[in-house]
């Protein structure tokens, strides 16, 4: 029989209703009349909205639009296209300074018009299918679902006019990009939009966050509407959202008109198996974006350095530091154009001397670019530079034996045998003359000149010098350096030690001069 109260079928032998608790009258006659009129009731409601389908075929077709699997499936592609608004969004590296450039680099957004469309139509179509299920059930879940998809389709509003110039630009080839080709309007809207990047950037991530949001309450409605029918609620309210809880659904149980939905294993597996694999999408996609999907730009690997000067008074200078990157990235060629470097130490080096050469960049617009920059800094050791010899008993003998070579033969050039003079030259000494910034080597030869026509003989000194010498002089650089060769007309035969060190100290051509020693 049938409970007269709450109209379910009960055991004949009960005395009151399981599901209500009324009393249950035992009079046969009422209980054959209270089964006829909930029969009468049932029929004249199916009669009711079958009348109602024949005279609305589209009630009928939004009844069945709005069942709570087919707008979690909605729901599910809405978010999907939303995903991929992200990655679109995300992979954009828009960090150019001029504005040509700007439009020039939007190509990245070819794809985005077409995704952001069907995301707002998808977003308005949730929310509609959403408003009618919660009329229909009076189930805040869906409630949830329907807020979401409003969000996200007013922040993908907000964004219409952004995406309106940006299919107008895309619309136009490079060559009327770069020419600036544009209509008087569109470069307003241009100069408008390149004006407010970060609003425009913060409304785009709200209605990406919001789309995010309708996929996981989809996947949560799908699997709860998988086990059972969504139940009618008499009213809309908080106690709707309890069919989350398995537990609250027990003590319930004998309340009226309430439903439980009790979740079995497999589902609840299945469940943490998606919100897993969300979170496992959005975490490892920001491990990647973050920490993986960069271009590694190595700033010094190449880096070649030459130093000019000698040993304590030196310079270093950059040769070459060819960078490896895309070429073809007019960005990225921007951003290592404008590099410059910055110098431990720049001059006065010398040899020992360890530096540190470390390149200056935009780091912002790295990150923009998803550059990894590495080895911003390198050393450089000091080294192999010519130096001045603190003493006469520091010049190395090879030094001293290429000096003498040299000497010798300027110095025969200068005088040769002829048919009225002979000469015998022969090796006197080796000088070294220390000067306040610059040092010479002069070497003294003796000149005994014997005239052919009386046998008479002349000594005099001639000299061979090397001006601003150091440890790299040979005979292979003596071209570099500058030498001279003269006749010591004050000095002859019967000058002494002191004499030629005394001419040598004050002979104005040796500039600077400090001390004179003898070599050898």
């Amino acid at each position: 029989m049938k409970c007269f109260q709450c109209g379910k079928e009960i055991a004949d032998d009960l005395k009151f209703c399981p599901y209500c608790g009324t009393k249950v009258a035992q009079n046969d006659s009422v209980i054959e009349k209270l089964n006829k009129d909930s029969n009468e009731n049932y029929q004249k409601v199916v009669d009711e909205k079958k009348e109602q389908t024949e005279s609305f075929p589209l009630n009928h077709y939004l009844d069945v639009l709005s069942r709570g699997k087919v707008v979690a499936i909605v729901g599910i592609i809405t978010g999907c296209i939303f995903l991929r608004l992200m990655f679109i969004f995300n992979g954009s590296n828009n960090t150019s300074s001029g504005w040509q450039d700007q439009l020039a680099a939007l190509s990245q957004f070819k794809s985005l018009p077409g995704y952001y469309y069907c995301a707002l139509i998808l977003s308005l179509v949730t929310g509609v299918l959403s408003i009618l299920n919660v009329r229909r059930y009076k189930d805040l879940k869906t409630g949830v679902l329907a807020l979401f998809s409003g969000l996200s389709s007013v922040f993908l509003l907000l964004n219409l006019k952004v995406i309106s110039v940006l299919n107008s630009i895309l619309s136009l080839s490079y060559s009327d990009i770069t020419s600036g080709k544009f209509s008087v309007s569109m470069i307003e809207d241009i100069e408008t939009l390149i004006k407010k990047p970060d609003q425009i950037e913060s409304q785009f991530k709200l209605a990406i966050g919001s789309g995010i949001l309708v996929l996981i309450v989809s996947i949560i409605l799908l699997v709860l509407f998988l086990k059972a029918s969504q139940k009618t609620y008499k009213e809309l309210s908080l106690d709707s959202l309890k069919d989350f809880n398995s537990s609250s659904n027990k003590s319930e149980s004998n309340s009226e008109n309430k439903t439980s939905i009790k979740l079995s294993k497999k589902q609840k597996t299945i469940g943490a198996i998606v919100v897993a694999l969300i979170v496992s999408l959005f975490g490892g996609y920001h491990i990647w974006n973050e920490y993986l999907n960069y271009t590694k730009i190595d700033m010094t690997k190449n880096m070649k350095v030459s130093f000019d000067g000698r040993s304590g008074n030196a310079e270093v200078e950059i040769t070459e530091n060819p960078i490896e990157y895309d070429k073809s990235d007019a960005q990225i060629a921007e951003f290592i154009n404008s590099i410059t470097y910055d110098y431990s130490k720049k001059s006065e080096l010398k040899n020992g001397d360890t530096i540190t050469i470390t390149v200056v960049y935009n780091k912002e617009k790295a990150n923009n670019l998803k550059l990894r920059v590495v080895n911003v800094s390198k050393k450089f050791k000091v080294s192999n530079l010519a130096y001045r010899f603190t003493d006469a008993k520091k010049i190395p003998t090879q030094v001293i034996s290429d000096i003498k070579e040299d000497g010798l033969t300027e110095i025969k050039s200068r005088n040769t045998n002829n048919e009225y003079n002979k000469y015998d030259i022969s090796y006197y000494g080796t000088y070294f003359i220390k000067g306040e910034t610059d040092d010479s080597l002069v070497v003294l030869y003796k000149i005994v000149k014997t005239y052919t026509y009386d046998s008479e003989k002349n000594t005099t000194y001639d000299y061979y010098v090397i001006n601003d010498v150091d440890s790299h002089y040979s005979k292979n650089t003596s071209s570099d350096y500058n030498d001279y060769s003269s006749s010591t007309y004050s000095l002859d035969e019967n000058s002494k030690e002191e004499d030629i060190i005394s001419y040598l100290k004050n002979n104005y051509y040796f500039t600077g001069n400090k001390s004179v020693e003898k070599v050898e």
